[in-house]
């Protein structure tokens, strides 16, 4: 099971100048991860919250593993964004439309994908934002014929952001301390060597 961070703490690059934190987020930087000369030093900035204004206009690569495919990693993006009266809208790669949502006391996000009509039942990506550039959580849906259960779990990164400002995925590193010991190569490398958010 993924090993949550505090929701207050929220991991950014030291030479990073332009990080769109709210103009209301505070900076108390404690450094965590200071990694070797060639990916640069890293630490854990603690700040009030990221706020809605934070996903607005945000773009992401979203994989999505469902349950009853589990050995298949599904790939679109979305797009979040609001609307002249204040509704936050949610646009599929495949022109679906959902709602998001953050609620910043929680830092839970979540993001809807509806069928037409609402014929085929709803869909909701949510998990808690604990990183600024890279989401992950499960899938809940339902439908007029199904009852409400997980369908499954996703991981995204945030499009049009310098690379070496984001990062690797946290999930990634977490893979890599697992790994701490073992011959082979580290998550590190082969994330790098595959170029992409979940690997071959």
């Amino acid at each position: 099971a993924q090993a949550w961070v505090s929701p207050s703490l929220h991991r950014v690059k030291k030479s990073s100048s332009s990080l769109c934190m709210s103009e209301q987020s505070t900076s108390l930087a404690e450094s965590r991860y200071a990694d070797d000369e060639e990916e640069g030093e890293w630490e854990y900035v603690e700040v009030e919250a990221l706020t809605e204004a934070d996903f607005v206009g945000s773009e992401w690569l979203v994989g999505t593993n469902w349950n009853n495919n589990p050995n298949q990693i599904k790939e679109t993006w979305c797009r979040l964004v609001t609307t002249e009266d204040g509704t936050n809208l949610a646009i599929w790669g495949d022109k679906a439309e959902g709602k998001w949502n953050l609620e910043v006391g929680s830092q839970f996000l979540s993001i809807s994908k509806e069928t037409w009509g609402g014929w085929g039942g709803k869909k909701i990506w949510a998990g808690v934002v604990d990183d600024y550039y890279y989401l992950q959580g499960t899938i809940r849906g339902w439908s007029f014929l199904s009852p409400a259960e997980v369908l499954g779990g996703w991981q995204a990164k945030r499009l049009g952001v310098d690379p070496e400002e984001a990062g690797v995925a946290p999930w990634f590193l977490e893979q890599d301390e697992q790994s701490n010991g073992e011959e082979g190569k580290g998550a590190l490398e082969q994330a790098e060597e595959d170029g992409g958010i979940f690997g071959n």
